[in-house]
Order: structure tokens, then sequence, then C-alpha cells
């Protein structure tokens, strides 16, 4: 009976983050040497003040240039790895920072903690010659990959949906295209969400797109327009903007 009951679940496509794996970060670096070491952790560290605060830039705040130079403090725990690229080897520096320190730091210097982060939906529909559909990104894996490295460095707690068959009767690519919200709430209902990230990416020379974008909440929305650009790039460019938004 339990597996049956496994069985029937949607294995629903969940990217959220554990509130410890903000606190993670990679980098590569040239040498294994203590000044190589700290300069790479200060990096580090303003890769993980952008994820807690959700402002990608606020290491570049006066406030956190004090935390950043106390960066080695503040490592509970690095090592090092290599991979092979193109035949070479290259050497990486992974480290954990202490949550509650790095927090506490963050409020001394009134630098915000996001604590709530609320996890939000991604649909999006694209128009080429005229035909519109709903992509899916699993047949997109570089789109994919783009999308997700994203929401993971602004910390974002990302799901997209699994689109089958349900998917696809409930949602329609016109749906999406006329900003059609009480549709685009009643086909994402199946999955746990607070917000709706729904886009519509039309073709433009060159392999870019333009794009429209509605932030979809319980009760409101907000929306905003993106130039075009490539795929990767324009997916990106909205997960940034929702996350300024939110």
């Amino acid at each position: 009976l339990i597996v049956c009951l496994m069985l029937a679940l949607p294995a629903f496509s969940v990217l959220a983050q554990d509130s410890g794996d903000l606190f993670v970060a990679e980098t590569g670096v040239a040498d294994e040497g203590s000044e190589t070491r700290n300069t790479a952790l200060s990096q580090l560290l303003a890769v993980v003040l952008g994820r807690v605060s959700g402002n990608t830039g606020i290491a570049g705040q006066p406030a956190a240039r004090d935390l950043l130079a106390a960066a080695p403090s503040l490592v509970q725990e690095y090592r090092y790895r290599t991979d092979d690229f193109d035949g070479k080897l290259v050497r990486y520096l992974w480290a954990r920072f202490d949550q509650s320190a790095v927090e506490r730091m963050m409020r001394e210097r009134n630098l915000p903690v996001w604590v709530q982060r609320p996890r939000v939906l991604l649909w999006v529909a694209t128009e080429r010659g005229g035909k519109r559909v709903l992509l899916n990104l699993e047949n997109e894996p570089q789109a994919r990959a783009a999308v997700v490295d994203r929401a993971r460095q602004v910390g974002m707690p990302l799901q997209l949906p699994l689109m089958d068959l349900e998917d696809q009767t409930k949602l329609t690519p016109a749906d999406l295209w006329s900003d059609y919200q009480s549709g685009i709430r009643l086909a994402s209902a199946r999955y746990p969400h607070q917000w709706v990230l729904a886009g519509r990416l039309s073709a433009q020379r060159g392999g870019k797109w333009s794009g429209a974008w509605s932030l979809i909440g319980r009760d409101d929305s907000q929306g905003f327009q993106a130039p075009a650009q490539g795929l990767d790039d324009a997916l990106a460019f909205a997960i940034d903007q929702a996350q300024k938004l939110l």
C-alpha cells in the first residue's frame, strides 16, 4: 500500500534551498596558499551575503567591508577539490560559513537578512513564427541550468512545473499570453508556492527573446518588461527582477 501511494504522488520538481545551503559557496583558485585562500573566502562570503540578503549587490555597500575582511574567521569548514577541464586540472575551494555569526554581524551593521523566502513557481510561454507553446525546460537543459543556477545564486526557492498532461490541460499558452491570472492561479494550485512568475517570450533575430513577465501573488501582481536577450540570459534576468520585487 505504501509503495502504491508513493507511486501515485507527483514528483514535483522543487528546487527549494535549505537555509544552510545559503551559507555554502565554491570558487576556482590558483593555489592552496593562505593569501589566495583568504582572498577567495572574502569573494565567497560576498556571494553568501547576496543570497542571505536577497540583494546581489550588497557586498559593495560600505557596511559590508569589515564583514568581508573577517571572512576567514567566519568559516566553519573548507576544503579543496580538483576537476578535469579539457585535460587541465582546475582547483576549487569550497567553504561553509557560520550561519549564526554571519547573520548576527549583518544585523549589527543594519544589513538586511531575508528570513521568510517565498517559493516561486515558474511558467513560461514562447512565441516563434506565430506559434505559441508552453516552454518545457526539461527539453532545454542549458536554459534550465541557467535559471536554476541564478535562483541558487540569489537564494530563491524555485519550483518548476512538471509540464505533464495535467499541466498542459489546465494551462494553455494563450492563458499566459493574455496574462489570464485566474487561470494561471488555478493551474498552479497543485504546486506548493507563494508566488508565480509567468513569462511571455517572443523570438527575435539572432536567437534572442524579448519578454513580458508577471509576478503573481495570492491577491495582487506586478509586471515588468525584459530586453531582447539569449534564452539563458532572459530567464536569469526574470529571476533577478522577481527577486528585487519580492
